[in-house]
């Protein structure tokens, strides 16, 4: 099964989720169906993962993070859960729990035509744009149809009307009967009726056409950013997901290392010189720890094209920093309470964004226009992560440095002094904590008014 087929499928189990049963006794059969057909696709992913894998990797990359959201969701589960409501005649709570998997389902064809989504929000957000002049241009022709006197100024409003409506119905064929094109060709139509109008010089008859017209347009206009701003909430949930995948992977690489940090320091007596074989295996654990900086960087790129989420990228800055910093103190053998405190605090890190983004993923989302989130960043349908979760990133990242900050005190010498190998790690949190003091008042200044600023 291609990639277009199981987008297919996975369209073909939304709309037996939607679709309306013929009667009580065919409920609970239509959805054992959309079950079946739901853990077909769930297999073929598989397979489709394990055979791109050698040759598109990025792809088969693609499929896998479909399926872990899938299962991670419970969709098929969900789905026999919702048979069996059926069969029970709990349509209530069937109902709801349909709606939770119709969300489910349209993150996973999000997933899943990433790649054509992002081609559509563009087509879309151009429409968007082109339909905002339109209305402005309609309401001008409208203003203008008030005051017209001569023939002369007749005829220069209906080509100027006529040519309003010739880029409303180019518009309407490349939107090919998408969100908006049925009030476009209401507006055309109306444009049309207003051009004949204008030239018969029925100037009250224009101006009832006009404003037709006018309103047609402003129905597209809202259609088209509903569907853009809901493409988009697709999007970032894509973008979460692959996110939260390539933390994951971080996270289990990072237990294991600290695992056998803590291992090889049991095997080191105090004041002991690293033997040859325990320099090697501190040499091994940082390479292993440097390989976490590429995949830190990766995590970055993520989240490199979101413009205004703020704590989240400084939060993986500082990620990518302490893990650089660990690779380095085994590059020089130090495997001590220091080492394994800053691994900890990684590993503290990794689990709260994963928390956050998982989360931002479970809570409901308002429909585009209806009250929502009332978080000024998302106006412009670019926030990868809400305003709350932002703060949840900042204040994980402060409760680190308090962490750090109380086990460097416990680490003092019997004299009050820090031990010479560790006094640069004090110059090292002073500068963190810089980062978040600033990354915090960024925060603030992103949530004021344009006019507060």
């Amino acid at each position: 099964m291609g990639r277009g087929l199981i987008i297919a499928a996975v369209a073909l189990a939304l709309a037996g989720t939607c679709r309306p049963a013929s009667g009580r006794d065919a409920l609970p059969r239509d959805q054992s169906r959309v079950h079946e057909r739901m853990a077909e696709v769930e297999q073929r992913l598989l397979e489709m993962a394990r055979l791109l894998e050698p040759e598109r990797p990025e792809r088969a990359e693609q499929l896998r993070q479909a399926l872990v959201l899938s299962r991670e969701r419970f969709i098929v589960s969900k789905m026999e859960g919702i048979r069996a409501l059926l069969a029970g005649e709990r349509y209530g709570e069937a109902a709801r729990l349909q709606r939770e998997v119709l969300d489910d389902l349209e993150r996973l064809a999000a997933v899943l035509g990433a790649e054509e989504s992002a081609a559509e929000l563009v087509r879309l957000r151009d429409a968007e744009r082109r339909l905002e002049e339109m209305v402005r241009k309609q309401s001008a022709a409208a203003s203008l149809a008030r005051e017209l006197a001569d023939p002369a100024e007749y005829a220069a409003a209906a080509d100027g009307q006529e040519a309003l409506r010739e880029e409303a119905q180019e518009l309407d064929g490349e939107l090919r009967g998408g969100p908006g094109s049925e009030h476009l060709r209401a507006a055309v139509a109306s444009m049309s009726a207003a051009a004949q109008a204008l030239r018969g010089g029925a100037g009250a008859d224009a101006l009832v056409a006009q404003v037709e017209a006018g309103g047609s347009l402003e129905a597209a206009l809202a259609a088209v950013r509903q569907a853009a701003a809901r493409l988009a909430d697709q999007q970032r949930a894509a973008l979460r997901l692959r996110l939260r995948e390539a933390l994951a992977r971080m996270l289990e690489a990072q237990e294991a290392i600290r695992a056998d940090t803590e291992r090889l320091d049991r095997s080191i007596g105090p004041a002991e010189r690293l033997t040859r074989a325990q320099r090697l295996r501190a040499a091994a654990l940082a390479m292993r720890q440097a390989e976490l900086v590429g995949l830190a960087d990766g995590a970055l790129g993520i989240v490199e094209g979101d413009e205004t989420t703020v704590a989240l990228p400084a939060a993986l800055r500082a990620l990518k920093a302490d893990v650089a910093a660990c690779a380095e103190w085994l590059r020089q053998g130090r495997t001590g309470p220091a080492v394994r405190l800053l691994q900890a605090e990684v590993e503290a890190a990794l689990k709260a964004i994963i928390e956050v983004l998982r989360r931002e993923d479970a809570a409901p989302t308002a429909e585009p226009g209806e009250p929502g989130q009332a978080d000024k960043r998302k106006e412009n349908g670019r926030a990868l992560i809400d305003v709350v979760a932002d703060l949840r990133v900042l204040k994980a990242m402060q409760a680190s440095l308090n962490r750090r900050t109380a086990g460097l005190e416990a680490m003092r010498e019997e004299g009050g002094a820090l031990p010479a190998d560790l006094r640069g790690e004090v110059t090292r949190l002073a500068g963190r904590q810089a980062e978040v003091t600033a990354t915090l008042a960024e925060l603030r200044n992103a949530l004021r008014r344009p006019e507060e600023r």
